[in-house]
């Protein structure tokens, strides 16, 4: 309930009547954009990776007003010159605490980032969402210890030598060029009548996609707009963000051919080497047109 709004009063009320007996949290109320953290305890100390924004609540691709639908790891907007440093001393704080509750393994953490503080405002104590896609991030730049396998560590009696959690969180608090996004159905429940291809696709605006010796366009070629001039050509199979390269686009349909999807449910993702969002004209954050389009035209295409 927002105590600012004009119906903030009204809401309470009737929360109070609905529930009379339920404790309520009175919390601050911020602004600013929201930032979560894969974390892992392991046998040499608290381990950081993957910083990354949360792309929430883009009403064309998602129906829940404050739902995540993605990541972005290059994105640090409302960062100032100590940010990163103070979300270091925030894991190491909460990761303190863990530790004398003989905690092991990974944990999250999310913050927003208001006039360049970051306020922790949330610590899951278990796996955090986001963990596969930045294991895939470490293992496609040659990191020699994923946080997968720091948190696989922190079970074992003999893990050997570690590396240094100081260095290690440095480097990884680091942007870096990769972002996944997912559309959800937005309307009414419906049946899959087409699923994209798996795998690798490139972008293109010219006529890669066409078949001339058919006289058609190339098989399980995905359209993004009316005028087919933003095709998406699929390339190969792969699965991973670590198998492919800057130029192309991992497109994962997560509904099978056939399947019934309602409100919310998740359809398509895409995992890109390269950022989702950037800075409109007013300096808010904003999906990159094309990438909007082409979960857009994803969605459209498999109802």
């Amino acid at each position: 309930i927002d105590s600012r709004s004009e119906s903030g009063e009204a809401q309470f009320n009737e929360f109070k009547n609905q529930f009379p007996d339920r404790q309520a949290k009175v919390a601050q109320f911020l602004e600013g954009p929201t930032y979560t953290l894969n974390c892992c305890i392991s046998h040499g100390g608290v381990y950081a990776a993957g910083l990354s924004y949360q792309i929430t609540g883009i009403t064309e691709l998602t129906p829940y007003e404050g739902g995540t639908i993605g990541n972005d790891f290059s994105c640090r907007e409302g960062f100032q010159g100590a940010t990163s440093e103070k979300i270091n001393h925030l894991v190491d704080l909460v990761g303190a605490k863990l530790i004398e509750l003989s905690y092991k393994g990974f944990f999250g953490l999310d913050f927003i980032v208001s006039e360049g503080e970051p306020k922790l405002i949330e610590i899951n104590a278990r796996q955090p969402a986001s963990v596969s896609f930045v294991n895939k991030i470490q293992l496609r730049e040659s990191e020699p210890y994923p946080i997968s396998e720091l948190h696989l560590l922190a079970f074992a009696d003999n893990p050997g030598e570690l590396p240094n959690p100081v260095e290690y969180n440095e480097k990884w608090m680091k942007a870096i060029n990769y972002s996944q996004i997912t559309v959800r159905n937005v309307e009414e429940s419906f049946s899959v009548n087409w699923t994209p291809k798996l795998g690798s696709y490139r972008l293109q605006s010219d006529n890669s996609a066409y078949d001339f010796e058919i006289d058609a366009s190339k098989e399980d070629v995905i359209y993004i707009d009316e005028d087919q001039d933003k095709p998406l050509i699929p390339v190969d199979t792969s699965y991973a963000v670590d198998q492919i390269d800057a130029e192309r686009i991992l497109v994962l349909p997560r509904a099978e051919l056939g399947s019934h999807l309602e409100l919310g449910d998740e359809i398509c993702k895409l995992q890109l080497p390269s950022s989702a969002v950037q800075l409109d004209h007013t300096n808010k954050i904003q999906i990159i047109p094309w990438i909007r389009e082409a979960l857009i035209a994803l969605r459209e295409h498999m109802r």
